[in-house]
């Protein structure tokens, strides 16, 4: 991967998804940081263009997802971010300060990595997840579609 978080890059990403996508916006623009949060969030110039394209229509809502509790901490202090993507799963607890303060601002709270990259079940993670109420979303990948079948189906439970 390569990482610009240049106003301008960014500007050009978003229009690069569009034009791939063949639409006129997308629901959420991620920033995905390469491990230096804070560095990111205090240049602001990632976040800046993307409350432009949010008022020009092109994106609906703006979403971070920090390496750090830290991090995310300081995304959930600026008004522009929407949601946020966190590593949260049994083995993983360090974020859930900022899972209980972006679901008491009615921010949306997206896991990533809730299988602990292979190393948890989905019977032991995905309940547990789903166990706090601020969870928006839950994004798990499947090495097939029967066990992305099955993983989805504990979620029913």
């Amino acid at each position: 991967s390569t990482y610009d978080f240049s106003g301008c890059a960014v500007g050009a990403s978003v229009a690069a998804s569009l034009d791939r996508l063949r639409t006129t916006h997308v629901d959420c623009v991620w920033v995905h940081s390469d491990g230096t949060d804070l560095a990111i969030l205090r240049d602001g110039s990632a976040l800046q263009a993307l409350a432009g394209a949010r008022e020009r229509g092109q994106v609906r809502a703006i979403g971070f997802s920090p390496k750090t509790l830290e991090g995310a901490m300081a995304a959930l202090d600026d008004a522009r971010v929407d949601a946020l993507m966190l590593e949260f799963h049994p083995r993983e607890t360090s974020m859930l300060p900022a899972v209980r303060r972006a679901g008491a601002e009615g921010r949306a709270v997206f896991v990533k990595k809730p299988l602990a990259s292979g190393h948890l079940s989905p019977a032991e993670a995905i309940p547990w997840i789903l166990q706090h109420p601020e969870v928006t979303c839950v994004v798990v990948g499947g090495l097939n579609a029967d066990r992305l079948r099955a993983t989805a189906a504990l979620a029913q439970a």
